[in-house]
């Protein structure tokens, strides 16, 4: 599930497994956000974790995300429809 989230924050719910957040610009509460270089970026993207899910492991799952630049292509495309920005692709 992904909830609502700051402008370069995309918030995905796991269920029990817990959440874990991408954001393009650290938190300054969050002691322990992991930065993830991505392709050619030369900044990071900074995930966190919470409700039990290791945030090394989250990392890894987004540095190997499809596409090529800092924010992977699926990251951006459920950030865009979440904010309305572009319409879902019809079937």
């Amino acid at each position: 599930m992904i909830h609502d989230a700051p402008a370069g924050v995309v918030d995905v719910h796991y269920g029990a497994q817990g959440r874990a957040t991408a954001a393009l610009v650290p938190f300054r509460t969050a002691t322990h956000a992991v930065k993830v270089l991505r392709g050619q970026a030369t900044k990071p993207l900074y995930v966190t974790t919470a409700g039990g899910l290791d945030v090394d492991a989250a990392a890894q799952i987004v540095a190997t995300m499809a596409g090529p630049h800092r924010l992977p292509s699926a990251i951006r495309r459920v950030d865009q429809l979440a904010r309305g920005t572009t319409e879902p692709r019809s079937q």
